[in-house]
């Protein structure tokens, strides 16, 4: 009970909040001290203070659950240079590929289920912000775990805004860590000192989308849950003349996927859904348009 509801109600509870890295400011006590209670009262009644067991424990599980979302996105980066090894052949093309995701202005592809240009403005815009492939697959390693308090699906209308954040800063330092043509696990640690910028504008990106996108993102990461990696993105070249703000993200509904998959009635709200609703993100979604 102590690590299959305690700690996972306590994740659970700091993947909801807007913070990343850094949890100083939230009253972790207050929480500690609630999921315990509904775990373990009557039976076991404990006042948790810094520094004690119970305290130091749930602080070391929060730290290895960062660390495992970072870890997840290296696994998911190098299953997606060995999917593409007949494409990317060596650590040249593929150092290329990765210069190609992260470069400014690109609207950093990973983060969305494709780029395409706007007809009217010709600029380039994202559809499905953080849905890319490999974000919602390390997204759906956190929603596997809250699975485990209740012992069922999670809702479609919940918003954990520190975790969604969190895995796709985890894709991102893959990604940056890959600089060289293959994932380097040592680049850099996962961490507020590290990525703690980063880590923020994604998080104030998650705090832009609708209702309709979370529910969509929430649905389409349980789906994804065990699927393969990837397809590869076909990326376009050309900056923009003015600097884009990349952490910007473009809140387009992803009216294909939408079309095949109606949201029922509530979600957004409160809908429960179910675990597989045919929403996992296939190798061919992940691509950008060529201009027309």
């Amino acid at each position: 009970m102590f690590s299959e509801e305690f700690i996972h109600r306590f994740i659970e509870w700091v993947g909801n909040q807007r913070v990343t890295f850094n949890i100083n400011t939230l009253n972790i006590l207050m929480a500690m001290q609630r999921s315990w209670d509904v775990v373990f009262l009557p039976a076991y009644p404990l006042t948790i203070a810094r520094h004690t067991a119970v305290y130091d424990i749930t602080m070391q599980k929060t730290y290895q659950w960062r660390n495992t979302l970072g870890a997840l996105a290296y696994d998911c980066v190098e299953g997606y240079f060995q999917e593409r090894k007949d494409i990317l052949k060596n650590d040249d093309e593929r150092a290329a590929h990765v210069d190609e995701l992260l470069k400014m202005g690109g609207k950093l592809p990973f983060l969305y289920v494709r780029i395409r240009t706007n007809e009217e403005s010709g600029k380039r815009e994202g559809v499905g912000a953080f849905q890319g492939p490999i974000v919602l697959k390390v997204f759906a390693a956190h929603l596997k775990a809250l699975e485990a308090i209740d012992k069922r699906p999670v809702s479609n209308s919940i918003k954990p805004y520190g975790a969604l954040a969190l895995a796709a800063t985890a894709v991102e330092r893959a990604f940056t860590a890959s600089a060289g043509g293959y994932v380097n696990r040592i680049h850099s640690w996962f961490s507020d000192r590290n990525w703690g910028d980063v880590s923020l504008k994604y998080l104030a990106a998650t705090q832009t989308l609708s209702d309709a996108t979370w529910s969509i993102i929430v649905r389409r990461a349980k789906a994804t849950m065990d699927k393969a990696g990837p397809d590869q993105f076909k990326i376009l070249k050309d900056l923009p003349e003015q600097p884009v703000n990349d952490y910007a993200v473009d809140d387009i509904i992803d009216e294909e996927w939408l079309a095949a998959n109606q949201l029922e009635e509530g979600d957004g709200a409160e809908n429960e859904g179910s675990t597989n609703e045919g929403g996992e993100v296939g190798v061919e979604d992940m691509k950008v348009e060529e201009d027309i």
